[in-house]
């Protein structure tokens, strides 16, 4: 998996560099998670894993992205067994995008259950100013 991470990341990174492609510095990103949902029987994938009880969901993917008006790149996406990976993910894949561009990065935009001390330490780690979506409160709207 590693390995079609890296090559998947590795290609990206390329459009980076071509001057027409790449978005303007500083390169905002997006982080998230997202599932593939599991259909049961109908569904052809063959796995190893039993899905938990009571869900839906059984693929997780963390995906990196660039956010940049009309030049939207998914750097990276990597599958995770559960949410516990997705500090490591991001770590690995911020590594990987710095080790093949260097690109000047901006800010990180996360959804809420992305704000968790381990993936805060691993977006400070990298000198990424992070942007989290939470929901408006009313001592926070006035």
């Amino acid at each position: 998996v590693e390995d079609i991470e890296a090559k998947f990341i590795d290609a990206t990174c390329r459009l980076l560099k071509r001057e027409t492609l790449a978005p303007s510095a500083p390169i905002h990103l997006a982080y998230d998670l997202t599932t593939v949902g599991w259909y049961g029987e109908e569904n052809r994938w063959v796995t190893g894993s039993i899905k938990d009880d009571n869900t839906t969901d059984f693929w997780h993917y963390a995906v990196l992205s660039t956010v940049s008006p009309g030049q939207n790149y998914i750097l990276g996406a990597t599958p995770i067994k559960d949410g516990s990976e997705r500090a490591e993910a991001l770590d690995r894949m911020l590594h990987r995008v710095r080790q093949n561009a260097d690109p000047d990065f901006g800010r990180i935009y996360m959804d809420s259950q992305l704000f968790q001390a381990d993936v805060v330490t691993k977006c400070r780690k990298h000198g990424l100013n992070w942007m989290v979506q939470a929901p408006e409160t009313p001592s926070l709207a006035a």
